[in-house]
């Protein structure tokens, strides 16, 4: 046992050591989904395959801007930095997925913070950014040479020598001839940087050839290259202190060997790479080392072979290899692997087979066919270490007993080497690699410097805890200085030391942490005197285990420092389970899960105790009692009811005790089991045979002693029936005196204890018996209850236990024809209730309904059966028949009154899809109007009496409206010229307008004459209104226009252009409508619309234009006519004018026939929505005079403010809600402003005066304009004075207030009483000194008439000096005020009085101006205000 335990604590403390390397494990390479067809496809599939760049859920997402983090994980897989602590950085949390890898590149120099000390590894990587960290991380020697893209200015300074390099190496590539140095870097674009830079990544123990303009990183041990060059070559960690061999490698370059450990074996191979800043493990001088020869270029006909014999070993299944050469060529990479041999270690190839003349496989010229044989040794070897002090590292060698070590080289600037020795303090001679290794051995490196200062390193005086060994102890400027710390017991180093030298302080990202717990850094050039370090060695704390028998439990540290998290990993022997886990002092544990346990280390050695027991066993069987207070007899009515007692001993079931109710509590049954079988066994008291039914009650609520006879009865019919009386019998019998109900023999009891154990843990059944046996009441069975005194007599359940799963059995389904079946369970339990769904096809229905095995199916409703799952497979089957025809249903025809006619339907009743007639009358002068029929259902006319419906599968109501027949009426009608004038265009061949003539009904009677010569033409305009055919349902049939000539010379043809300008006047000056429509002062004649020639002097000539005034139906039209210029010159042309002194039968007229009769016209009503409410009409549409009633719904908290009609429309408020309208001849908008309830609101009074230069009078002429002066102390409004213009300045009041009223109050110096109306004006920018008479009339015409002047009459007045205008007799004042607080803060209004009041010019008021002397005659406007 104690063996046992001690192999699971050392199992658990193995798993809790492994570390993953650099990194993770590599993910092999995915086809990832979104990279099909793009250009870096292939790059990305090498180096993903490499393991070096990876995707995410099956996308590589190539076109999306790498990260800092992204990019630092990435160069970490590449180069696999050595582990490092990890830099506090404020944006970079210890947990982060990145932040190993940032620590990494940090400790390497790769990467750094920004000027803030933030690593910000969310953003994204810039161009420049890119390739500053690339080259970093490769090592990449900087190259001199002209940055050539055109945006080389753009580069940042700290960028410009790894752009210019990566440049000149043609690694980086532009937009054209543009680097984008700020943009940023895509996924794709740097899998594409890394491709160009590293041409060889060495991951397999193999020998790379070859020409390179890149970089090899070699990233296995066993790796050769062999007639191989290359910009530059990186040893990765991951050759560990395995061997790297070069064979005629140049390397134009640097070399980086990351792990010092590693040995690179040279043969005519030259670095000429120069890195910056030390050595650092690179080779900066040319590599030469001992080593075969070249192989030279001889002819390769003469080839050899050389057989490689494995003297004693394999070569998997063979003892034998040949390999060809050419004639004095190299075996180089063709050499065969080393062959195997158990318990021998390969020493190489021998020319002997007794193996004492070693050959150079790989570099030993051929010169003949040959034999060579493998030389082996038993695996004993030796050690050889080598403490370089200070010098470059030399890695340890690995020497098989009696064999020679190696002579290591090692460098070290500034010094001389002066040979290896056995001991430290370099006594005696100097070491000889002629001597045999016969046992481990540390060779120590003695040094004379050359030239520069020495400084000691020395341990600081004050430190404590622990001490120090430098290697060396002394040291020049530049040399590296290996630290190693021993604490001693009870501590250990915490963090990097402290390393000065005067006042200087190394800095800590220049102490690079090693693995195996060393630290180094580099001698500064400034360094005098003594190098202090000062390392921290804190108190640590021993953690004790301790486990009881049967399991074992490890920390994951035997010693912590207070304040560090310890985890305890706990592994019981099978059958056992954590019992107790506890550690001494006040420690207070976390428990993760049933084998994990944390605790935070107090400042004191603590012991951890762990105990173990047994897992209890699991009885298989369980007898229970029943729950209490829950077992009864239920009587056939109220009366018989025998309520349970605690007292009761026995209860009664039989004739008139139909049901015992009982109660089993199943909560004693263990976790993780179930009920294989159960048995509930009852003792007789008295006995007669029953059949006897379980029915399984649905709420387990219940009790005895609150049963009655109705809610039991309502529990009985809402539960199911397992089993019915006739199917269990009287029971099992145990020597005629226990009554024995065997799950066995009630399907689903078992079941549905099951699944009482994920529930409430309770199971309510009742027993009934078979009314059909013809019992007497006599015949009761008598049973012991649960209070009997005799316990072997109590009720008890028998429960057999297992914690196997239930087995399931399959439920096959049949189809039949003519319909489906579906279960809701393939599988189910014994016990079970399985639901089936039949859907019969249209016109069927279930017939049968069987399961296999004689089970019993329970029929819901038409389409849905239960059964009980047997304990075996079944299969259902269901037959259909078709369903018995039924009676086709009617439905009834309803008919609902109406005026103005009658009408019949030949169905009252009538079935779905029948035919339906309905018969019209109309009354005389009547017609139908509209046939109807509820449900949406189509109606057909068939004529004008008779219509006809298809009948649908629902009650209908038929309703007809009639109207008034239209009878269709002819009318003539002559309509004269409301427009007509003409104009005289004289000039001398330019384009200078002559004088226009204005026809006046005091003068020419001719209606115009047109003349043609040098200097005149004359034009002449006509215009009729169709509109009030239009209006009176006129349909236009025929349409002349009659034009009779009142002199002809030289002249019969004029031509006629339609006039679309239609908007002049009546009786106008149409000189000014010419000059109104030309273009740079130019008229351009419309197109000809006809031509009127064969003219008779007096003799009406008829134009026919029935198409054109039946296109322009309901408008104004406009002819404008003009001679034919190519007639004779002194032509002249006259016609007679619609002037009322010419002649009727002369005028000119427009004759049109139309027809009329139509429906009247309905005109649209337009509800437009406002804010914080809505408002409805009863109609859409409606005929001039109809009512139209609105209905107004508010938001909560508002109410109606103002509901407006367009056209002036007056609108009666019939409630709060309702409002309603008299419909005009037009349509119209109905609008509605909700304002905020009146609720009480704290407001606060505003006085302001009027804006500046903002109160003026105005003329009802030009020479009755009095101009606005700063001088003008009083304003007159009155007869020639009808208006008054004044502008708010709303500036002044504070921001988020609303005005609540408003008034501006007017003083009088002289004043009479006239009716005052207030027009809001759209434009605010004038002022009262550039008002006149003309602009202001423009203003006041675009304004909106808030008020007319019969509406608002004459204006408040306080004690008849003031006049005050209040918004609240003002519809729209105040909104408009409102609306400007969120504008320009200003309003305009001008004030204008009514003029049908028959005042004189002398009745004129006059107002205080803004100017008056007396500031209280000025005018002033009082706001009431409140928040918004």
């Amino acid at each position: 046992m104690k063996n046992k335990k001690r192999c699971a604590a050392l199992l658990l403390m193995a798993a809790m050591c492994l570390q993953v390397f650099c990194g993770g494990v590599m993910t092999a390479f995915a086809e990832y989904s979104d990279m099909e067809g793009h250009w870096s496809a292939e790059t990305v599939e090498k180096w993903s395959a490499a393991g070096i760049i990876q995707g995410e859920n099956g996308v590589f997402r190539p076109e999306d801007n790498i990260t800092r983090a992204e990019l630092a994980v990435l160069l970490d897989r590449l180069l696999c930095y050595a582990p490092s602590e990890k830099k506090s950085f404020p944006d970079v949390s210890s947990s982060a997925w990145y932040a190993d890898a940032v620590a990494k590149l940090h400790a390497a120099g790769v990467m750094n913070g920004d000027e803030n000390g933030a690593m910000r590894p969310e953003s994204y990587v810039s161009r420049e950014e890119a390739a500053v960290l690339m080259y970093r991380a490769l090592e990449v020697t900087a190259a001199a040479g002209e940055l050539r893209f055109a945006d080389a200015s753009s580069v940042s300074d700290w960028a410009m020598e790894a752009v210019g390099s990566l440049a000149v190496n043609q690694y980086i590539q532009g937009y054209a001839d543009e680097f984008r140095p700020a943009a940023y870097m895509t996924r794709a674009e740097i899998a594409a940087l890394i491709d160009r830079m590293v041409a060889v990544y060495a991951a397999q123990p193999q020998t790379y050839s070859g020409d390179y303009n890149g970089i090899v990183i070699v990233a296995a041990d066993g790796v050769v290259l062999d007639n191989m060059s290359a910009k530059g070559l990186i040893v990765s960690p991951r050759v560990g202190s395995g061997t790297v061999v070069l064979s005629n490698v140049k390397i134009d370059g640097n070399v980086t060997k990351m792990n010092q450990s590693t040995n690179i074996k040279s043969s005519d191979s030259v670095v000429s790479g120069e890195k910056p800043g030390g050595s650092n493990g690179v080779v900066s001088r040319p590599v030469t080392s001992g080593g075969g020869g070249g192989g030279g270029s001889s002819s390769r006909e003469t080839m050899y072979r050389v057989m490689f014999k494995t003297n004693g070993g394999t070569f998997g299944s063979s003892n034998t290899l040949f390999v060809s050469v050419e004639k004095g060529g190299v075996l180089g990479s063709r050499v065969p692997e080393k062959p195997k041999r158990d318990n021998f270690v390969f020493t190489g190839w021998y020319l002997d087979e007794a193996c004492t003349q070693k050959w150079d496989a790989g570099f030993a010229v051929v010169q003949k066919d040959m034999v060579v044989y493998a030389g082996w040794a038993e695996e004993l070897y030796y050690t050889v270490t080598f403490e370089s002090n200070g010098g470059s590292v030399v890695a340890s060698q690995r020497i098989f007993n009696g064999e020679k070590a190696q002579i290591a080289v090692t460098e070290r600037a500034g010094y001389q080497f002066d040979g290896w020795y056995s001991n430290a303090d370099f006594t005696g001679e100097r070491y000889s690699f002629t001597q045999p290794v016969t046992a481990d051995i540390t060779l120590y490196a003695k040094w004379i410097a050359e030239s520069g200062q020495e400084v000691n390193i020395l341990l600081a005086n004050d430190v404590t805890g622990g001490s120090m060994i430098a290697s060396p102890s002394a040291a020049i400027a530049g040399e590296t200085i290996t630290l190693t710390f021993v604490p001693d017991i009870g501590k250990r180093l915490s963090g990097k030391p402290r390393i000065q030298y005067g006042d200087m302080q190394i800095p800590e990202r220049d102490i690079a942490a090693a693995s195996d717990g060393t630290y180094t850094f580099v001698v500064p050039q400034d360094a005098q005197g003594d190098i202090i370090v000062t390392p921290y060695f804190v108190t640590v704390y021993d953690v004790a285990v301790q486990s009881g028998e049967h399991g074992a439990a490890a920390a994951d540290k035997t010693q912590a420092e207070e304040g560090e998290i310890v985890t305890i990993a706990i592994v019981p022997e099978e059958g056992f389970e954590t019992e107790s886990v506890s550690v001494t002092g006040d420690v207070v544990l976390n428990r993760l899960d049933t084998a994990t346990y944390t605790f935070v280390m107090p400042a004191e050695n603590v012991t951890v105790h762990v105990t173990f027991s047994e897992i209890a066993v699991v009885p298989s069987s369980l007898r229970l009692p029943l729950a209490d207070n829950s077992f009864t007899q239920i009587g056939s009515s109220h009366v018989n009811v025998a309520k349970y007692t605690e007292t009761s001993t026995e209860l009664i079931f039989g004739k008139d005790r139909p049901s015992v109710f009982l109660k089993i509590d199943l909560s004693q049954v263990p976790e993780g089991m179930r009920i294989s079988a159960a048995s509930i066994q009852l003792t007789y008291k008295k006995r007669n045979e029953w059949n006897k039914g379980i029915v399984l009650l649905e709420d387990n609520s219940w009790t005895g002693t609150a049963l009655t006879y109705n809610n039991s009865k309502d529990m009985f019919t809402a539960g199911t029936e397992l089993v019915s009386p006739q199917e269990y019998g009287t029971g099992d019998s145990e020597d005629n005196k226990t009554c024995v109900f065997d799950s066995a023999k009630i399907p689903g009891l078992a079941a549905a204890m099951n699944r009482a154990l994920t529930g409430d843990k309770l199971v309510s059944l009742a027993i009934h018996y078979d009314n059909n046996q013809g019992k007497t009441k006599n015949d009761a069975t008598n049973f012991y209850s649960k209070d009997y005194s005799v316990e072997e007599a109590r009720p008890v359940v028998v429960l057999e236990l297992t914690d196997e799963p239930a087995e399931k059995y399959d439920v096959t389904v049949q189809q039949g024809e003519n319909g489906t079946v579906t279960v809701d369970k393939m599988k189910a339990e014994a016990g079970e209730r399985i639901t089936l769904t039949v859907a019969p096809n249209e016109g069927y229905e279930a017939e049968k309904v069987s399961v296999t095995g004689g089970v019993t199916v329970t029929k819901v409703n038409d389409t849905t059966y239960t059964f009980p799952m047997p304990e075996e497979n079944v299969t259902v089957a269901v037959t259909f028949k078709k369903t018995a025809e039924p009676e086709p249903e009617t439905y009834t025809v309803s008919k609902q009154a109406t005026e103005n006619g009658s009408f019949d339907v030949d169905k009252t009743t009538a079935q779905k899809s029948e035919t339906v007639t309905i018969t019209v009358a109309p009354n005389e002068g009547y017609e139908a109007e509209e046939v109807s029929v509820t449900g949406g259902v189509a109606v057909t006319k068939v004529n004008d009496t008779v219509y006809t419906f298809v009948m649908p599968e629902e009650d209908v109501t038929v309703s007809v409206t009639f109207t008034k027949t239209i009878e269709e009426t002819e009318k003539t009608v002559t309509l004269s010229a409301d427009r007509y004038g003409y104009a005289v265009n004289t000039g001398s061949g330019g384009d200078d307008r002559g004088w226009i003539t204005m026809i006046t009904k005091q003068n020419a009677q001719d209606f115009v004459s047109f003349t043609q010569n040098s200097d005149i033409m004359r034009m002449g305009l006509l215009g009729f209104d169709l509109s009030s055919i239009a209006a009176a349902g006129g349909s236009i049939q025929e349409a002349k226009l009659l034009l009779t000539p009142r002199t002809l010379k030289n002249a019969n043809t004029v031509f006629v252009h339609y006039f679309d300008k239609n908007d002049w006047g009546p009786v106008t000056n149409s000189g000014e409508i010419f000059t109104k429509y030309a273009t740079d002062g130019i008229f351009t004649i419309p197109e000809k619309f006809a031509v009127i020639d064969e003219l008779v002097k007096d003799q009406a000539k008829e134009l026919d234009i029935t198409e054109f005034c039946k296109t322009h139906s309901g408008e104004k039209i406009s002819f404008l006519f003009t001679a034919d210029t190519s007639e004779a010159a002194n032509t002249e042309l006259q016609w007679y004018s619609p002037l009322e002194s010419v002649a009727e039968n002369f005028r000119p007229k427009l004759v049109v026939t139309y027809t009329t009769g139509q429906p009247a016209v309905e005109y649209d009503v337009a509800v437009q929505q406002g804010d914080n409410g809505t408002i409805t009409a009863d109609k859409t549409k409606a005929e001039a005079d109809a009512l139209v009633t609105l209905t107004t719904v508010p938001n909560e908290g508002y109410e109606v403010g103002e509901v407006i009609v367009t056209g002036g429309v007056t609108v009666t408020k019939v409630n709060d809600t309702t409002y309603t309208f008299i419909m005009p001849a037009e349509n119209v908008a109905v609008i509605v402003r909700y304002d905020k309830m009146n609720l009480p609101v704290e407001t606060e009074t505003l006085e302001i005066p009027l804006a500046d230069n903002s109160f003026t009078q105005i003329g009802a002429s030009h020479v009755n304009v009095a101009k606005y002066t700063v001088t003008s102390t009083e304003l007159i409004f009155g007869k020639d004075r009808p208006s008054i213009f004044l502008k708010l300045d709303l500036s002044q009041v504070p921001e988020g207030k609303r005005i609540v009223s408003a008034s501006v109050k007017l003083t009088y110096k002289k004043r009479n009483e006239w009716n005052k109306g207030i027009v809001l004006l759209e434009d605010n920018s004038w002022t009262g000194t550039a008002l006149t008479y003309n602009n202001s009339k423009d203003m006041f015409t675009a304004g909106t008439e808030l008020v007319s002047p019969q509406e608002y009459g004459t204006g408040d007045s306080e004690d008849n000096k003031t006049c005050v205008l209040d918004s609240a007799k003002i519809p729209g004042l105040i909104n408009a005020m409102n609306q400007a607080l969120d504008g320009d803060k200003q309003v305009s209004l001008a004030v204008h009085y009514d003029n049908n009041q028959g005042k004189t010019q002398n009745d004129a008021t006059n107002f205080w101006s803004k100017d008056c002397a007396e500031e209280t005659n000025r005018p002033v406007i009082v706001l009431e205000i409140a928040d918004k």
